[in-house]
């Protein structure tokens, strides 16, 4: 005689998308709406759980807890971090302690939970922008970091 067992207990489970999603949409952003000479890089370690030979290798080699996951150097050399994170989730401590490491040496960092939270950080840090049309206004930002808005 077989042996039956209960049905499992049904969970609901959150729609938002992992926080690797949000990442690929930044980089997508980054890509597009950088302009040169403006160049960026991402650092992997903040993924998430990355695997314990991964994560020894990766603090072998130098990489220091809490980096930001984004770093943006503008065309003056000034560079400014990006740490994403999902919306309700906050820096840890060792990613707060590095944020104030970095702007000590004159690297800001925002914390972004949505791509507008990104555009308002490289806004803020003068970085130029490609021009672009959000609810039909043009948005562009020039070397200075001054605004300049039109109708489309």
């Amino acid at each position: 005689m077989k042996r039956r067992h209960a049905p499992k207990k049904f969970r609901l489970r959150s729609t938002d998308p992992p926080e690797v999603e949000f990442h690929k949409t930044v980089a997508d952003l980054l890509d597009w709406i950088l302009l040169p000479p403006t160049v960026w890089t991402t650092f992997p370690a903040g993924w998430g759980q990355l695997p314990i030979t991964t994560a020894a290798r990766l603090k072998a080699c130098g990489l220091k807890p809490g980096f930001p996951d984004i770093f943006v150097w503008r065309w003056d050399g000034r560079s400014v971090g990006l740490e994403l994170k999902k919306v309700g989730k906050k820096p840890t401590e060792n990613q707060l302690l590095m944020h104030d490491r970095l702007s000590a040496v004159g690297v800001p960092v925002y914390v972004c939970q949505d791509v507008n939270e990104v555009i308002t950080a490289l806004r803020a840090f003068k970085v130029p922008l490609r021009k672009m049309a959000i609810d039909g206004v043009y948005h562009a930002q020039d070397h200075d970091g001054e605004e300049a808005r039109g109708a489309a």
